[in-house]
């Protein structure tokens, strides 16, 4: 009879972290087959609690003919718990049995049933699992699978042997790059790469394991672990420098490797101009035995300390590439500028200087020129200039800003950590377009940023600059121009209208360089000022003959209408504005850029603007605005 099956099962007995061998025989009788041997493991709460690791044939009696030199073929493996095998499945090939009755002057088999036999050699470990206690049965699942579809199962067992005192024993290592003290500054990364893995004598899995690197306060954590093989969890100690790497589990048969990227000093910590920082990081590992009703506990285990040292050294402050145009053009935006003096021509001695626009207030003693740098740089000081056509023009008083995205902005600021620091600049009379005002940061203000403004507070219009920033730069990574749209700060116009019936005047203007649009209201000819709401962008129209007020959302997604002279507001939909702009009364304000019309007559002004200059400031905005 045709097919296959298996001897009586066998049972053997190990202890916890043990490698057994079974032996299991297959029968394989008249056949032409191909066949497979998959050799499985159970599984319990998401843990093996025994662990293949190979299969080998010992045996292939004389009847069966099968694959030369009798190695098995390993076509696919499953994991469970890291790296615990829990199913090998191997490619026996094509064996063929031809009956007894079969045989032929060629081939004369024998008609000893041993002769049709198998004999397979199968190692598996004994996981410490918490089902694996004194006596346990761990069944081993044999199974022979032909192409035919034919499939036969065996299963053998381990008995599992527990001593009572199992106990984990990890080693670990810690490897630094290596490098020499003048090879590295701060904002460089040092590759750390870390391995840790059960000794071959560990009788018990590890858990809780917590590794251990102390790093002082200068250093920083560059890239998070890139863990394999098992997983971990990273937690930096507050308010105490350094990291703790914890992991769950380590199985006997887990590798765990993984590197870390330790960033140098990336908050400036160490004086600048240091050289060979000696730097000592010590390492070690902690971790525990499962704790089990049939052994001793082995509380917290720790092991040896490593101890790593190295040196590196600090940058000196350099400029950082305006004057030399390693900085670009696009590179330097301001708040406005007067044409020809862009804000790329606010260079040291190369550029003929940047120069705001004439605007009057609020922008006199506001405006300002940015520089990014494209990534974190370590600003240290400035060298400033005036343009290169009036040496008394330069900005004589300014505050710094500095921002690490372009929304968040920070000051550096006096000792009270809130107002603001104002430099100042001694000008004198004699003084030639071609002095370098030099200002040195001190220790606290010097700070990291990619973006950096200098805001001119010089009550006067008619300031120049041409600048150089010194410090040191993280990268030289290129910049990308294609995503600055412009050089300048977006600004709304100004805008103002008059209800002729009731002689209420309504004006809209900018509070300041980059800030909100406000709008307020004089019903005594401009006298006193009332602000409006804060939520109105711009006014659009009044009614003259009506108390109507329309205006704009500050986010210009809606129309509002205030029917009391502006006191309360509600949203205005599109119809019912286009029903109201059909009144015979509406009446649209009129708006005007902010620019410098000192050049204009009243006449003009009145022309296109419908303002003779009373009350009106010839730079620009109107007297009374809140």
């Amino acid at each position: 009879m045709g097919g296959a099956d298996f001897h009586d099962s066998t049972t053997v007995s190990a202890f916890i972290s043990e490698t057994t061998e079974i032996d299991v025989t297959a029968v394989i009788r008249a056949t032409v087959d191909t066949y497979f041997v998959t050799v499985s493991t159970p599984v319990s709460s998401g843990s093996a609690l025994a662990t293949v690791n190979s299969v080998a044939i010992t045996r292939i009696g004389s009847n069966l003919l099968c694959m030369e030199g009798r190695i098995l073929t390993l076509t696919s493996q499953q994991y469970v718990s890291h790296s615990q095998v829990i199913t090998m499945t191997y490619d026996l090939g094509p064996v063929t049995n031809p009956d007894f009755a079969a045989r032929s002057s060629f081939l004369l088999p024998s008609n000893d049933t041993m002769e049709e036999e198998i004999d397979f050699i199968i190692s598996v470990q004994i996981t410490d699992h918490v089902m694996n206690v004194q006596g346990a049965l761990v069944a081993i699942e044999t199974t022979l699978t032909g192409q035919s579809g034919v499939s036969y199962t065996s299963q053998s067992y381990v008995q599992v042997q527990v001593s009572g005192t199992e106990t984990p024993e990890l080693i670990f290592d810690f490897a630094m790059e290596q490098f020499s003290h003048w090879e590295k500054i701060p904002g460089d990364n040092v590759t750390c790469s870390v391995s840790l893995r059960l000794t071959n004598t560990s009788t018990a899995h590890a858990l809780d394991v917590a590794l251990h690197i102390m790093t002082p306060y200068y250093i920083g954590l560059s890239e998070l672990p890139n863990v394999t093989t098992a997983d971990a969890n990273v937690i930096t100690y507050l308010p105490e420098p350094g990291l703790k790497l914890s992991i769950w589990e380590i199985d006997f048969t887990d590798v765990v490797t993984f590197s870390i990227m330790l960033m140098l000093d990336p908050n400036r910590k160490i004086p600048i101009g240091s050289t060979n920082v000696e730097t000592v990081i010590p390492v070690d590992l902690t971790y525990r035995g499962a704790v089990r009703a049939d052994r001793a506990a082995t509380g917290v285990i720790y092991t040896d300390i490593l101890v790593n040292e190295f040196g590196f050294d600090t940058e000196l402050p350099d400029v950082l590439g305006l004057q030399s145009g390693a900085v670009l053009d696009c590179q330097m935006t301001a708040s406005s500028y007067l044409d020809p003096n862009t804000p790329s021509s606010g260079r040291l001695i190369t550029g003929i200087g940047w120069k705001p626009s004439v605007r009057g207030e609020p922008f006199c003693g506001s405006e300002w020129l940015q520089v990014d740098f494209g990534s974190d740089t370590y600003v240290t000081g400035f060298k400033l200039q005036s343009s290169n056509d009036d040496a008394q023009d330069v900005v004589s008083s300014f505050t710094v800003k500095y921002s690490l995205n372009g929304y968040a902005w920070y000051d550096i600021t006096e000792m009270d950590g809130v107002t603001p620091k104002s430099f100042t600049l001694s000008v004198p009379g004699n003084a030639n377009r071609n002095d370098v005002y030099d200002v040195t940061l001190l220790e606290k203000e010097r700070f990291s940023a990619r973006y950096i403004r200098v805001v001119s507070t010089d009550v006067r219009c008619t300031v120049g600059l041409r600048l150089e920033v010194l410090g040191v730069k993280s990268t030289t990574s290129a910049y990308d121009c294609s995503s600055v749209t412009s050089n300048t700060s977006p600004l709304p116009e100004q805008s103002y209208v008059v209800n002729t019936d009731t002689g209420t005047i309504l004006v809209c203007g900018a509070s300041e360089v980059d800030g909100d649009v406000v709008c307020s209201k004089s019903d005594d000819a401009g006298t006193s000022w009332q602000p409006l709401d804060d939520n109105i962008g711009n006014i659009v129209a009044v009614v003259t003959n009506t108390s109507y007020i329309i205006a704009v959302s500050h986010d210009n997604s809606s129309y509002l209408l205030s029917e009391d002279d502006g006191v309360t507001w509600d949203i205005l939909a599109n119809e019912e504005l286009a029903e109201l702009q059909t009144l015979p009364g509406y009446l649209t304000s009129i708006s005007f850029p902010y620019a410098d019309y000192r050049g204009e007559t009243d006449n003009e002004m009145y022309a296109v603007y419908g303002t003779d200059g009373d009350g009106f400031k010839l730079t620009g905005t109107l007297e009374g605005m809140q």
